[in-house]
């Protein structure tokens, strides 16, 4: 529910912003014929390739107060021409005939995951912060922040909820993709993409001792709240027998257990449960 909140904001507020008639278009081409352009709005991004082809024989003299293009001639049907535009901001064009139309450039906005990092590695069960630098410096401003988990929706920041902040909490070990898209008011969009590792927990029996006629280690890598089996075998000789002694909670990332020395050779491991 989250994520259609946040888009239907996106939609609502690309749709107050912009105000123009509902023929927009995300393309780089404007067709010119006796019933006007081909859209009434014609939305790309900076120092992309706009092309204009008369449909039929004209004659079309494209031109803008506004663009430094000078006027483009299409003659006959099938005369095209092309321009690119370098800065951000509305151009009003006009055919040479009567038609009117709007060019909408757009800076795109930037967009980088700065927290975590890319190639990063984690312990399961991995919990940090997903951070997005994002900004944009047109006159569109920047709309707000997507944020992706594997290909899934995680949450959306709206360009007043900075930090662009979400939280990951609990992920498993794996290989996992974050993906932030960052929004402009103009429809434009910028990704970034980090990989990250979450490795399995390695759980290590440390420091033993016989304290007190007791055989004593410690247990560390488990996790807190975790349920830790202390397990013993007299012959690491396949196939082995373990006896499970005793089981505790572990309340931190150590846990220490403690067995009464008896005669004979004696193996110990703990075993975390799931």
């Amino acid at each position: 529910m989250q994520r259609v909140k946040h888009r239907w904001a996106f939609i609502l507020a690309v749709a107050l912003l912009v105000g123009f008639a509902s023929a927009t278009a995300r393309a780089g081409t404007l067709h010119c014929s006796t019933n006007g352009f081909s859209t009434s709005l014609l939305n790309v991004l900076t120092n992309e390739l706009i092309t204009f082809i008369a449909d039929d024989n004209g004659n079309y003299a494209v031109l803008s107060y506004n663009w430094a293009a000078g006027t483009i001639y299409l003659p006959q049907a099938g005369s095209t021409g092309t321009v690119t535009l370098r800065f951000s901001g509305i151009y009003n064009i006009e055919d040479g005939r009567g038609h009117y139309g709007i060019i909408y450039v757009n800076i795109p906005p930037t967009c980088k995951i700065t927290n975590p990092t890319n190639n990063a590695v984690f312990t399961a069960p991995a919990s940090f912060d997903f951070s997005v630098n994002a900004t944009n410096i047109d006159q569109d401003q920047l709309m707000g922040v997507d944020f992706w988990l594997d290909g899934n929706y995680l949450d959306g920041r709206l360009r007043h909820q900075q930090p662009f902040t979400v939280p990951v909490t609990n992920l498993g070990p794996g290989t996992h993709t974050l993906r932030a898209v960052a929004v402009d008011y103009g429809e434009a969009a910028t990704s970034d993409t980090v990989t990250i590792t979450v490795q399995a927990p390695q759980i290590l029996l440390a420091s033993p001792a016989i304290v007190g006629g007791n055989f004593q280690f410690n247990v560390t890598g488990v996790t807190s709240g975790k349920s830790i089996v202390m397990q013993s075998a007299t012959s690491v000789a396949a196939p082995i027998s373990w006896l499970s002694l005793r089981t505790n909670v572990a309340v931190a990332s150590s846990i220490s257990f403690t067995n009464p020395v008896t005669a004979g050779a004696h193996f110990f491991r703990a075993v975390q449960l799931p």
